[in-house]
């Protein structure tokens, strides 16, 4: 058999994309890395490929010959040593051939030049107009300047990376990536754009509201605590017609994550969180100590109330403990979040406190549902001797019941939950607010100046001045401390409050049984289930009520 035989009975023309990096999908289709493709329409069979886009086909062979730039002959020789048919490589293979990126990476850096030009583009576009002199005799904006400038070049980049050829987008992405310039441009567009989503900035550079982008980001925050995943999230919003906040129609994951945990959403701001290294080229770093942090409360009106915030950044801890996966996870650790079953998580058992785990039961042909123990499944009962294993339509029967329970207002710890919430809330009416010793500790400040002051003019230190301004410091700590205190219950009594809000408003709306298990709802609702035996289990709720459950089996 000739090389080029022995290359085509061994290696298929999808094996052969996926070792170069072309990301091949279930249905063997690829985007086409010889023109610009931006869906996938590049076809690979065992034994040839097609592309539906240009016309481009032909063997294993000619794929890599095409991919690298070498002739027949040196393409099967390359094919041969990197996958190990112990064909010697020539000398052409040692020679050096044109630069292509390794096809995956590359793919993955245009699309983020892509993504970053056409957001400067848009931030250029703004300032065109915002700061586009009124009059003749106006002095020309910086920003105005910048865009009059840079926005033919930019735009010119963006149709490179559009419809450019081949060679063409891999030498500018080449050049982008150089030197991080298409990491500070990033970062540029990010320190010098006037909104992100929910928000825009006055004139005086303070955060407004922007109404119609606040409801997308209370969604978000919505969908995530009803149990929806970062991509499940992005999904629903593209679906939608729900566009970013630059104008984008795709959501990446990482987006809805960092809009998750930005402290701004609950009115706060933490600065300096980069810091400037280098003041000649304006380079930026990510702050990991070198520099001190402020982190200022309440600095803007919010969007999502602060026990709500906190709520999503528990789930958040709570899924990422989760989020590891069975080949890395060690016996005793948590496994990966699943948003498919909403007991997922929630449901503890009461002997060990590890998560129950949906399995199932094949015996005699048939097959059951039901929820046992992960502990004792991976261990045995060395670990967990006691825990029960449930069947999931009793289980599901039971928190269903619970849950309808609440929305009946039946029993007496619904009322008990309310006088204890109330009680909450008086025990802090009676306090000072903490604003109001603001005024105080200025008072005993000015008075310490003073007495400094006054024994400066006179010149001599004695036990009396000791002993005041011993005094003043002391009524000062005592004050800090119960403003701290006093935050501290405000905040206690604020949560409280709102969840009893949460609670009343649920139960407004629900004037009927609910019937079926309903996985959000659970999500919504249920903070944790500890199994307590085969036929009892406690429920916690969201709102702070915890009720014991039987399991009733038919």
């Amino acid at each position: 058999m000739t090389i080029y035989e022995t290359i085509k009975a061994a290696i298929s023309v999808k094996q052969a994309a996926e070792h170069y990096g072309l990301k091949v999908n279930r249905n063997g289709m690829a985007c086409c890395p010889f023109h610009n493709d931006r869906h996938p329409s590049l076809k690979l069979n065992e034994d040839y490929f097609f592309c539906f886009g240009c016309g481009a086909k032909g063997d294993v062979i000619d794929l890599v010959a095409r991919l690298f730039g070498l002739t027949n002959l040196q393409a099967a020789q390359q094919l041969a040593s990197d996958f190990g048919l112990n064909q010697k490589p020539p000398a052409a293979a040692d020679m050096d051939k044109p630069k292509r990126p390794y096809i995956r990476q590359f793919r993955e850096d245009e699309m983020l030049c892509f993504r970053v030009l056409t957001d400067y583009l848009h931030l250029l576009e703004d300032w065109k107009v915002r700061y586009a002199p009124k009059t003749p005799e106006d002095t020309l904006d910086d920003r105005f300047v910048e865009a009059c400038q840079m926005h033919c070049y930019i735009e010119y980049m963006a149709d490179v990376l559009t419809v450019g050829d081949l060679e063409e987008r891999v030498a500018l992405v080449d050049k982008l990536m150089q030197d991080g310039k298409i990491a500070f441009l990033q970062e540029y567009i990010t320190r010098n754009h006037n909104k992100f989503m929910g928000y825009t900035k006055n004139e005086n550079g303070d955060l407004v509201i922007v109404p119609e982008e606040a409801e997308i980001v209370r969604l978000i925050f919505r969908l995530y605590l009803e149990g929806y995943s970062a991509k499940k999230i992005s999904q629903y919003l593209e679906e939608n017609g729900i566009k970013t906040a630059t104008g984008q129609d795709k959501w990446y994951d990482s987006v809805i994550f960092k809009m998750l945990r930005n402290e701004k959403y609950m009115g706060d701001a933490l600065l300096q969180k980069t810091y400037t290294v280098d003041f000649m080229t304006k380079k930026k770093v990510i702050n990991k100590g070198i520099v001190p942090q402020y982190y200022v409360e309440d600095d803007h009106e919010p969007i999502i109330p602060k026990e709500l915030f906190y709520r999503v950044q528990e789930e958040l801890a709570r899924r990422a403990s989760m989020n590891k996966s069975a080949v890395t996870r060690k016996k005793n650790q948590k496994s990966k979040f699943s948003s498919e079953y909403a007991l997922t998580g929630l449901l503890l058992c009461g002997d060990c406190g590890q998560e129950y785990r949906r399995v199932t039961w094949s015996r005699n042909g048939k097959k059951k549902i039901v929820w046992r123990c992960s502990n004792r499944l991976t261990n045995g009962t060395k670990n967990c001797k006691k825990s029960e294993s449930l069947e999931e339509g009793a289980l599901n029967r039971a928190v269903m019941e619970a849950i309808n329970r609440i929305t009946r207002g039946d029993g007496d710890f619904v009322g008990a939950f309310r006088q204890n919430v109330i009680r909450v809330i008086g025990s802090y009416s009676g306090e000072q607010e903490p604003d109001e010793y603001d005024e105080k500790i200025k008072e005993k400040e000015a008075e310490m100046v003073a007495l400094i002051t006054e024994n400066a003019r006179v010149g001599s230190y004695t036990d009396e001045f000791d002993e005041r301004y011993r005094r003043i410091a002391e009524e000062i700590t005592i004050l800090k401390e119960e403003q701290i205190e006093t935050r501290r219950k405000k905040k206690l009594a604020d949560s409280y409050e709102q969840r009893l809000k949460d609670m009343d408003s649920f139960l407004e709306k629900q004037t009927c049984q609910i019937p079926e298990f309903d996985n959000d709802l659970v999500r919504r609702l249920i903070a944790s289930i500890k199994v307590v035996s085969a036929k009892k289990l406690i429920i916690r709720f969201q709102s702070g009520i915890v009720m014991e459950q039987e399991i009733r089996y038919e």
